[in-house]
């Protein structure tokens, strides 16, 4: 498939250029040698002018260098660099969708880093169109949320659970609590059709890190829209950059007036990433959180955002808890009550073979995006269950849920 069939909403923009700013993840990018490519207006012969697309990594002092996106951002691939005196000339903050022109490339791509001829075009758009959009942490906050509706009529009853008792707002961040064995997977895959179903303007973007590579193809085979992936066999610091230049890449279409959902398996991976980087070498202990970590991993999770009159960005994001690892404990109980929701999927309601395994009494959501007939249907179910037995309360509330299709049905039938 051309790379063009693969930018999901790109459309013609004034001054007659495709606008590659709506970009669907992964997107293959393309080695072009081109005779066609205005290689005599520069100076190179047909032979010597190369076309790179890629998204911007930036790399302190030496400036940024173009990485793919086709599933794994960081793999190898001969990577052009961009130097600091034009990253700062065309103020680029971090993934950017580029293209530029290579002077005289390995045909072998055995040289890794690139000779950059010129930069052609930023986000599809002309250099001198670069600068229309305001920066990340220059656009306005709207606090007013709107719900982000996960539940269709006869849908997962997962969703249905999310929407009626633990609510995402547009703009938050929020977290899925996961015991081992709870279905995780399962609800990430439920999420991301809900939102490619009910939400087909809004970029998604899934993150997994520390999966298995055969989780990774599943994943990739279970939903639309694309994947992105630092698996078990790459090391903390892949986990960490491909984290931030996703996130760099989201906050980049924000600015452009996009709305995006980004998801993350696991934030846990990513605190412990970022944990390792900031170890103290001479330490024998491994179970010690630095508090410099959860600083960083909360800073990725904060750049949700609502912008007034603008795009948004929502992130959710997977953290473990009750693995036995008092590692992961310490992230969960640094993490949580930090952001708009919390679902939890637990590992008794999935010993018990109840599903979908979320914990209500558990969960929570942002309760001023439910109505008040929501609320006291939500507040009624609540009540029940703990009268009794968890076993017993919550196939009981599940088949009630169950008897309508959707949560509409539900609130009539019982208002």
């Amino acid at each position: 498939m051309k790379l063009a069939d693969r930018l999901a909403g790109s459309s013609r923009a004034p001054g007659g250029f495709h606008c590659l700013i709506s970009v669907r993840w992964p997107i293959t990018l393309r080695r072009r040698r081109t005779g066609k490519f205005s290689g005599k207006a520069n100076g190179l012969s047909e032979n010597e002018a190369v076309t790179y697309l890629g998204f911007f990594e930036p790399d302190g002092v030496r400036g940024g260098t173009l990485r793919s996106a086709e599933k794994d951002l960081l793999a190898p691939f001969p990577a052009p660099v961009i130097p600091s005196s034009l990253v700062r000339e065309l103020r680029l903050d971090g993934g950017e969708f580029i293209e530029v022109l290579i002077e005289n490339p390995d045909p072998h791509h055995k040289v890794v880093l690139q000779s950059l001829k010129a930069i052609t075009s930023i986000d599809g758009r002309d250099l001198d169109d670069h600068h229309d959009f305001s920066r990340f942490d220059e656009l306005p906050r709207f606090d007013a949320y709107e719900r982000l509706t996960l539940s269709v009529e006869g849908g997962p009853l997962a969703m249905r659970i999310v929407d009626l008792f633990a609510p995402l707002g547009v703009g938050q961040h929020g977290l899925i609590v996961a015991e081992p064995g709870a279905g995780k997977s399962v609800f990430i895959q439920q999420t991301a059709n809900a939102l490619a179903e009910l939400h087909p303007d809004t970029e998604v973007m899934i993150l997994l890190l520390g999966e298995r590579p055969e989780e990774v193809t599943n994943m990739e085979r279970s939903i639309p829209g694309g994947v992105i992936s630092s698996s078990s066999y790459r090391d903390d610091s892949s986990h960490v950059r491909t984290a931030e230049l996703s996130l760099m890449r989201a906050r980049r279409l924000v600015e452009a007036g996009k709305d995006v959902f980004v998801l993350i398996d696991s934030v846990t991976e990513l605190a412990q990433a970022y944990n390792s980087e900031v170890r103290d070498p001479h330490r024998v202990i491994d179970d010690v959180l630095n508090p410099v970590a959860i600083d960083r991993t909360q800073e990725l999770l904060q750049s949700a955002v609502d912008v007034e009159g603008g795009g948004s960005l929502t992130i959710l994001g997977s953290v473990a808890a009750g693995t036995g690892s008092e590692l992961d404990d310490l992230v969960f109980e640094a993490l949580r009550g930090k952001g708009g929701m919390e679902v939890f999927l637990s590992a008794e309601l999935a010993g018990l073979k109840i599903s979908p395994a979320i914990d209500i009494g558990r969960s929570v959501g942002c309760q001023g995006l439910l109505h008040s007939e929501e609320l006291g249907v939500a507040e009624d179910f609540r009540k029940k269950l703990a009268r009794g037995p968890l076993e017993k309360e919550m196939p009981a509330l599940h088949k009630v849920m169950r008897q309508y299709e959707s949560n509409g049905e539900l609130l009539e039938a019982t208002s």
